[in-house]
């Protein structure tokens, strides 16, 4: 009796340690990944993001210069992609940082543009006749770079949940990696048994049901949020978590299995 309590206390130990590695293995992704700003900058770096904003600003910019009177050239050089990146990565630094603020400088596009119209004035002998009109076309120029750069909709709705998660996550993973520890020992030097084998092809199991899940019932390709820059940088870090879960139920398998087979090799040997 006294065996099968502890054959059931065992398994229930081993169970509860593939639940507590699982958690804390997840948890690790979700750190290295959305819970890192430089990850983020490398996935929009990696998804031309920046470079697709900038000729999203061109082509809205655009649509306005025709009704304006003035030519093509007029916005020539009022902003550079290196500007374009530095914002959205201040914006990007702002979610991890609660000491940071998000802000978008739009001065040097609205200086620039100013300078670019009197030059064009001058150039041509025309006076501004209607200033008010110039200020609101340079307006209109401003807040199209504004809104196009600005992720600030998503910055507030993933900021809420970065700052009220961040802390827990470490939390959890340095919490979940003690308990696991914890039960390895137990399980290894009180019951006598093999504390991992189990455990990995468990995990291994769960994160392949993860995997067979996700990819039955949702479609990377109808993902739609913002807008499409956005979109395309969610599927490309979707797509990255992903391959990354395959990469971890491959190497879990493989270690379940070589473990218990090393286990039950030098099983045999002891009981020769």
């Amino acid at each position: 009796m006294k065996k099968k309590i502890k054959i059931i206390f065992y398994y229930l130990l081993e169970l509860l340690l593939s639940v507590v590695l699982f958690g804390f293995i997840a948890l690790v992704v979700v750190k290295i990944t959305m819970y890192d700003s430089n990850y983020v900058k490398q996935k929009f770096e990696e998804n031309n993001y920046y470079h697709n904003v900038s000729l999203s600003i061109q082509d809205e910019m655009s649509k306005y210069i025709v009704q304006s009177g003035f030519p093509d050239d007029i916005l020539k050089d009022i902003y550079t992609e290196e500007e374009i990146k530095n914002s959205i990565n201040e914006m990007i630094d702002a979610i991890y940082d609660k000491d940071k603020e998000v802000t978008i400088d739009s001065s040097v596009v609205k200086d620039k543009l100013s300078s670019n119209i009197n030059d064009y004035l001058l150039s041509n002998n025309l006076k501004a006749e209607d200033q008010a009109a110039i200020d609101r076309f340079i307006k209109q120029m401003t807040d199209i770079y504004e809104n196009e750069i600005s992720i600030s909709n998503i910055v507030k709705t993933v900021d809420k949940i970065i700052g009220k998660t961040q802390k827990l996550v470490a939390i959890g993973i340095i919490g979940l990696f003690v308990l696991g520890a914890i039960l390895i020992v137990i399980i290894k030097f009180i019951f006598k048994q093999n504390a991992l084998s189990i455990p990995f092809l468990v995990i291994g199991l769960l994160f392949l049901f993860i995997i067979l899940y996700i990819n039955e019932h949702i479609s990377v390709e109808y993902i739609n949020i913002w807008d499409s820059n956005m979109s395309s940088l969610i599927k490309n870090i979707f797509n990255d978590v992903m391959l990354k879960f395959k990469n971890i139920y491959i190497i879990f398998l493989i270690l379940g299995i070589v473990d218990t087979i090393i286990y039950k090799l030098f099983s045999k040997r002891k009981n020769i």
